[in-house]
Parts: C-alpha cells; sequence; structure tokens
C-alpha cells in the first residue's frame, strides 16, 4: 500500500522481517525530482547548527546553574560580632567564590525586611559591600539508620517529611536487585519486616537500640550530603550604629531570575547602647505542621535579633535525608534571624546515630570563647553573656574517656569569671536536659550535672537557665539546691517547639513542686527581651493545642491541631497541669545587688577569648571600590606629613628618631650583656659586638666602630682599629 505523505511506503513486513534483510529501507524514491546534496553546509544551516547548539549549552548551564542555587540557607552565631551564613549546593562550587554583605541603619523597627534591602541595594554612595570568604566547603557520607523505628516509622505527631515509608525502606534494603548472586552483600528483601522485625517494636529491653542498612549496601544503604558551605559575616559597623546586614550568596536568584538579596537584624553590641535585644527560645522542635506553626510565629510576631535553640533540632533520628528537610523547613527563619543550638541528645548521642551531621551543618561560637570543644561556648549578645554546657559531657572522667573531666568545669568557671558585669550584666545559662523539671519524663536524668555545676552557677550570679528535652513548658522560681532561693536561678523548660513524640502533658507530677511557678503540655516558644542594665522580661506564647487524632500503627495516640483552633483559647487534651488554657506566661527578671552578691560577681575584661586554633583574618574584605579609597586616603595622610616635616620640623623628627634608635639599642646590649655574664658565667673583660650602620649606640658610634661590654654596664666605644 502506497501513501502519499512525503513519499514514504506502508508496508506490512514484520519488524523481524525487516530486521533480518528482507527489506531494509521504508524509503520510496519520490515521484518528484529533490535538489542535490549541497557537500558544504551553507550559512544558514550553520547558523541554524550553532544555535541548536547554542541552545543546548544555555540548557545544560541552567541545569547547572539549577544545581549551584543556593538552598537550606541558615545563620549561626559564631561570635559576639560574628555569623556564619551556611547554605548547601547540589554540585560544588567553583574556586573563590565568596558572600557579599552591606550593614545599613533601620528607619525605624517596624521597617520591613523588603525595604531594607531595597534602601541597601539601590543606594550608590552609602553602602560599603563587604567580603565574607569561604572557610569550609564540604561533604560527608552517613549510614542511613533508625535510632528510633517507633517514632520514625510510627510518629505520634505528623507534618512534612513523616512518616519514614516502610516500603521505601525495604526497597533501599534489597541489594538483590543489584548485586550479583554471589556476592557476599546479595541481600533478598521482601518486606519491611526483612528490615525491622516485629520483634523492634516490642522488646522492652535494651529500649535504645539503633537498626542501620548493611554497610556493605552501596546503593541504598549511604547517604551523601549536599555540598555545605560556610563564610563568616563580620559586623565591622558595629560602632557606626548599623543594625540591619544584607548579603548575598553566589548562584543565589529569586523566582524572576534576579539576584536575590537576604538580611537580617543584627544583634546589639554590649559596648553601645542600641535598646532593648529580643531573644527567641525553642527547643525539641523537629519538623512538624506544629514545628512550622511555631517557626512562623516567631518570624512574623515576634521579630527577633537572635534565636536560642535549647537542642533537638531535626528529630532525623539516623535517617539523613531528614536533616535536609529540616534545613529547608527551617529556611526561612534562620536565614533572616542566627541562630545557636545548644546539643541535644537527638543531635549528638541518639544511640550512635547522630553527631555528624549536627556537627557538619551548624557552627557553635566555641571558637571565639576559648573553648576545647565545639560544644561548650559561649557569647555575648547586647547586655547579655550566653554561656553553654553539653549534656552529654561526663562530669568525672570514666573508664574509657581520653579526655580529664575536670578541663571543662575550668572552662566554665573561667569564661564566668571573664564577664564583665557593667558591659553584659546579665547572664544566661543553656544546656538541653534540665536539672529543673517536675515532669516524670526525663524527671531527674541529669542530676549528675547540677551536682557539679549548679554551684559554680550560683557562685557567678547566673540569672536565667534555658532547657529543653522535655516536650512541655514549665518555669521555676529562683532556686537553689531544690529550694527556693531569691538569688538562685530561674530555669525555663522551653521543649515544646513541635516535634513527632506529641506532648508531656499527661505526666505532670504531683504535687506541684514548691520552686515551680508556671508549666503546660502544650506547644510554643518563649522570649527573652533584655530591655537595659537592671530589667529583663520572659515571656512564653502558646502557638498551638494538639487533639487525640485515632492512633498509629503501633497503637499509640496520634495528636493533631483542630482547623480553625485558636491557640489563645485553645487545651491540649490529657494536659494535667494546673493551668492547661493559659496562654501566655511572663516573667519580669529585676536586678538586686543590694540583695544578691553574686550578681555582681564576674568583673573580668569581658569580650572574647579566641581559642588557639582560630584562624582569624581580623582584614576581612571590601567588594566595592572602599580599598581604593582607603589607599588614597593613606596617600593624602602621608603627604601632609611629607609637607609638614619641611624644615625644623622634619630635623625634629629625625633626631627622635635616632633617639629611639638609640634607646632600643642600649636595652638590647643590657640584655645581651646579662645573657652573657649571667648565663654562661663569663670572666671576659669584654664582648665584641659589630654594630652596623643601622645601629647607633648611646653615644654617636661610626661606622665600622665596636663596642665593648664589661660587668657593671660600663661600656666603651673604640675605633676598630683599637681593638684588642
Amino acid at each position: 500500500m502506497r501513501g502519499g505523505v512525503s513519499g514514504f511506503e506502508t508496508v506490512d513486513e514484520s519488524v523481524d522481517e525487516i530486521i533480518v534483510g528482507r527489506r531494509t529501507s521504508f524509503y520510496s524514491r519520490p515521484e518528484y525530482a529533490s535538489a542535490p546534496v549541497e557537500l558544504e553546509p551553507t550559512r544558514r544551516r550553520i547558523q541554524r547548527s550553532e544555535r541548536r547548539r547554542l541552545i543546548a549549552f544555555a540548557d545544560e548551564r541552567e541545569e547547572d546553574e539549577t544545581h549551584l542555587k543556593p538552598e537550606q540557607v541558615h545563620l549561626s552565631i559564631s561570635g559576639d560580632e560574628e555569623v556564619t551564613v551556611v547554605w548547601t549546593t547540589r554540585e560544588p562550587l567553583e574556586e573563590d567564590f565568596e558572600v557579599r554583605y552591606a550593614c545599613a541603619k533601620r528607619n525605624s523597627e517596624d521597617e520591613e525586611e523588603k525595604d531594607v534591602i531595597d534602601r541597601v541595594v539601590s543606594s550608590k554612595t552609602q553602602t560599603t559591600w563587604h567580603i565574607g570568604k569561604v572557610f569550609e566547603s564540604s561533604s560527608y557520607t552517613q549510614q542511613m539508620c533508625l535510632a528510633s523505628a517507633t517514632s520514625l516509622t510510627a510518629p505520634s505527631m505528623g507534618g512534612p517529611k513523616t512518616p519514614v515509608k516502610r516500603d521505601v525502606l525495604a526497597k533501599l534494603a534489597n541489594t538483590s536487585s543489584w548485586a550479583d548472586r554471589d556476592a557476599s552483600n546479595y541481600n533478598v528483601v521482601n518486606s519491611f519486616k526483612d528490615v525491622v522485625p516485629d520483634a523492634w517494636f516490642t522488646m522492652e529491653k535494651p529500649w535504645e537500640k539503633t537498626v542501620c542498612l548493611g554497610y556493605a549496601n552501596a546503593n541504598g544503604g549511604w547517604y551523601r550530603s549536599p555540598f555545605i558551605h560556610k563564610a563568616k559575616i563580620k559586623d565591622f559597623n558595629k560602632e557606626r550604629g548599623f543594625d540591619a546586614c544584607v548579603y548575598v550568596l553566589p548562584h543565589d536568584e529569586d523566582e524572576n531570575g534576579e539576584t536575590k538579596y537576604r538580611s537580617f537584624k543584627k544583634r546589639g553590641s554590649s559596648n553601645t547602647n542600641e535598646g532593648e535585644t529580643i531573644l527567641s527560645v525553642m527547643g525539641d522542635t523537629g519538623q512538624t505542621e506544629v514545628t512550622k506553626k511555631v517557626f512562623q510565629h516567631v518570624k512574623d510576631v515576634v521579630k527577633p535579633h537572635a534565636v536560642i535553640h535549647t537542642g533537638d533540632v531535626s528529630y532525623a533520628d539516623g535517617f539523613a535525608p531528614r536533616w535536609d528537610s529540616f534545613a529547608e523547613l527551617s529556611e526561612a527563619l534562620f536565614s533572616s534571624v542566627p541562630v545557636v543550638i545548644a546539643s541535644g541528645n537527638h543531635d549528638v548521642v541518639n544511640n550512635g546515630a547522630e553527631y555528624t551531621a549536627f556537627e557538619k551543618r551548624y557552627e557553635t561560637p566555641w571558637r571565639r570563647s576559648a573553648s576545647y570543644s565545639k560544644n561548650f561556648w559561649s557569647f555575648n549578645v547586647g547586655k547579655a553573656h550566653v554561656v553553654h554546657i553539653d549534656s552529654y559531657s561526663s562530669v568525672s572522667t570514666q573508664m574509657f574517656d581520653g579526655a580529664v573531666a575536670d578541663t571543662f568545669q575550668t572552662w566554665l568557671e573561667n569564661d564566668l569569671a571573664r564577664v564583665n558585669r557593667k558591659q553584659t550584666p546579665w547572664i544566661i545559662a543553656v544546656f538541653h536536659a534540665p536539672w529543673y523539671n517536675s515532669n516524670s519524663a526525663h524527671y531527674k536524668e541529669n542530676e549528675p550535672q547540677r551536682l557539679k555545676y549548679e554551684q559554680i552557677l550560683y557562685k557567678f550570679g547566673v540569672d536565667v537557665a534555658l532547657n529543653g528535652h522535655v516536650h512541655s513548658y514549665e518555669r521555676s522560681y529562683p532556686v537553689y539546691n531544690n529550694q527556693r532561693d531569691e538569688c538562685g536561678i530561674t530555669h525555663i523548660v522551653v521543649g515544646d517547639g513541635g516535634n513527632y513524640e506529641g506532648p508531656y502533658g499527661s505526666s505532670w507530677m504531683t504535687p506541684q513542686p514548691s520552686w515551680s511557678a508556671f508549666r503546660e503540655g502544650s506547644f510554643g516558644a518563649g522570649s527573652l527581651i533584655v530591655h537595659n542594665d537592671t530589667h529583663m522580661s520572659w515571656k512564653w506564647e502558646r502557638n498551638a493545642c494538639v487533639h487525640p487524632d485515632g492512633t498509629t500503627d503501633l497503637n499509640h495516640t496520634y495528636w493533631s491541631m483542630r482547623d480553625g483552633e485558636s491557640a489563645s483559647s485553645c487545651r491540649t487534651d490529657q494536659d494535667k497541669s494546673e493551668n492547661p488554657y493559659v496562654a501566655v506566661d511572663m516573667h519580669v527578671f529585676v536586678k538586686n545587688e543590694n540583695k544578691c552578691e553574686t550578681r555582681k560577681m564576674g568583673t573580668g575584661i569581658g569580650g572574647e577569648k579566641l581559642t588557639f586554633t582560630e584562624i582569624d583574618d581580623e582584614e576581612g574584605g571590601v567588594a566595592s571600590s572602599s580599598n581604593d579609597q582607603y589607599r588614597i586616603q593613606s596617600l593624602t595622610v602621608a603627604l601632609a606629613l611629607s609637607l609638614v616635616c619641611l624644615g625644623s620640623t622634619c630635623y625634629a623628627l629625625w633626631k627622635t628618631t635616632q633617639a629611639l634608635k638609640r634607646a632600643r639599642f642600649a636595652v638590647s646590649v643590657r640584655a645581651v650583656h646579662r645573657t652573657t655574664f649571667d648565663d654562661e658565667d663569663e670572666e671576659e673583660n669584654g664582648v665584641e659586638l659589630n654594630v652596623s650602620n643601622s645601629f647607633h649606640a648611646a653615644q654617636d658610634v661610626d661606622e665600622g666602630d665596636e663596642v665593648l661590654l664589661f660587668p657593671g654596664g660600663q661600656n666603651r666605644i673604640t675605633s676598630s682599629s683599637n681593638v684588642m
């Protein structure tokens, strides 16, 4: 059968017949003559070919640019006047990439972020762009594990990226899909039970256990992190009253393909009176719908200068990709508000399944607080000194420890002794596991640390301690050694950030201890507002209540929020606290040094103390022409001084210079004299020193003369020809 479209012929032969050669082509010569084939392509064809090549190159480049687009951006507090911007890319960046940033003064406290950015970017004369050099760019590998299979596969609260799907785990574990049958890592997995047996969920002992995909499972047992980049943003303008900074990351574009600018509030300096400092406090966040609500409230309502996270950040619990999903969830908040994170059990221990990700992704100020560990640190923010104690570091040297535990007690005492209460009158301690907690969950879990460190914090007049770990909210009265003490520390547990393990409101201990002021089993976040030298206020706000909504696969209660429910009037079911409907708890700290002598403790020099491992580039860089401006200014000053030096003034300066040189030489001579005769016990009459023409002795010395040094400092100058 012949068809009339383009001269092609439709045939009835099967494909097999065509393959074996009965017919080599469907092509049939057209009835009209075709133009002869050109031996050389025309210019038009070259242009078309080039255009197609350029389009393909552009598509490939666009795809590459997508892989270089910054993701998971956050700002880690790494010093008093420094933050580290951290971001990830799918592919490594080229060499010599950098972050550009500029700081400015906001027109008002309520000025929107977009308006600040527009004003900084559009300013041509008042904005100086600095360069933040990238000091680390890396990726890491981690074995895929479940440190808490109960919560990961059957969480008590849900939200983005939860739960971890069982069929996915089974597919990853099934090496028979790719390994050879005779390979040692060949493993047939038919269902999730072949990965995690039922006994895992029902056995009570040991309670803490981890299961991992096989270490030899090269096509599913390992996780490769994105490329993690870190650059320092330093506050060059702290003395100029700037209170907002704008920064630009390499390859960062908005949805319109335009350069994307980000910004954050500058933290107040202890050396200036810049008004109030707002610190948001949250903990045990995880990544659920409740977490999202807490983050949104902090960003839009609290609008803090910094976030203090009391630990247990992502609740990845060994399932490494959940560190990525948490960073995506928190980016809107943490890319615009610098955060510092306490080391929680889900971050640094967690049955051996965690620490690498937390250490690689989040910075702390340890290098700028003379610490030996990333999990012991301190920094100043406004009029407050914040110090962190690792809840998971032994308080006494144990059998297999490689370090003396008292090292960190000494560090804590030295750090608090350095505090200058005139600069930072308030001291805030942060540690994950609470010392004062009236919930049966984690009760007295950190008692050894309290017995070790509480007396130190009390001695130095610490005002407040911030904790997490317990998934509820509780504030104490000032307390010391389990007794109310007006000079004691106010302990605040903020472990109600929204993680998937659900609320702890049903496990309050009764009666409520005398030191416990307020407690509630809902979800929210708090804020510390440092007003001035004598007043600081605390405010906890409930952001969500949850209610039973069926059961999980393991027959546990599943909790969820109700649509349209107001956080200001709700109550979390089964909350046995005394005030379950109260949506806000507030407290005002008033410093009274006359009653509490410990509040005067800490009269040190203040400021930072660098760890010897910190390589600190104090010069930084400037992205604009500011370096040229500084050079011009320096040359101008030099020229002016040169003009002043004319005549008698120049002569006077020259004489002064000679006098200084003679003085320095005399000191050097005395040192040589002392070393020669004291250390070596020389009994000779003198020591000969050649004097070059760049130095002069206390008397006028001609070039080529020598100096004789005698005991008692009686020296004489002789001609080189007279020296015996």
